[in-house]
């Protein structure tokens, strides 16, 4: 899976520069499976934000199929995307950590218990 998130960081990076947050967490409700959370400044309750979020999410779609083709892995394993404001306490609970970590402990995060998770981008608000 790390050559598979590092490739979605790679391919997200290249075009979303001013990105604040991509992890890839293992939730407790759902240990089996990768929750994707991504968060930047341009992340906002506005019209053009929320027009921007959901530009976001086709984009991601796509970057996940896209993935799938190129790495052998199940389509089960990422199985939610949350793109969310950089306020948002899960985003900001992330950002505690640096870019690298790969969290191997139960952590908990904004009420979610994570059992796995790699932080692969993260850039304090």
């Amino acid at each position: 899976m790390v050559a598979r998130f590092d490739a979605l960081t790679d391919a997200i990076t290249k075009k979303h520069k001013e990105a604040s947050l991509l992890a890839f967490l293992k939730m407790d409700d759902n240990p089996d499976t990768w929750t994707m959370i991504y968060s930047s400044p341009e992340v906002k309750e506005t019209e053009e934000g929320k027009e921007y979020r959901r530009n976001l999410f086709k984009e991601f779609a796509e970057l996940l199929r896209e993935s799938e083709k190129s790495i052998a892995y199940k389509s089960s394993e990422i199985n939610r995307v949350g793109i969310f404001q950089l306020d948002n306490h899960i985003v900001i609970d992330a950002l505690k950590y640096k870019a690298g970590t790969h969290i191997t402990e139960l952590t908990k995060m904004n009420g979610n218990m994570i059992s796995e998770g790699f932080i692969t981008i993260s850039k304090s608000a």
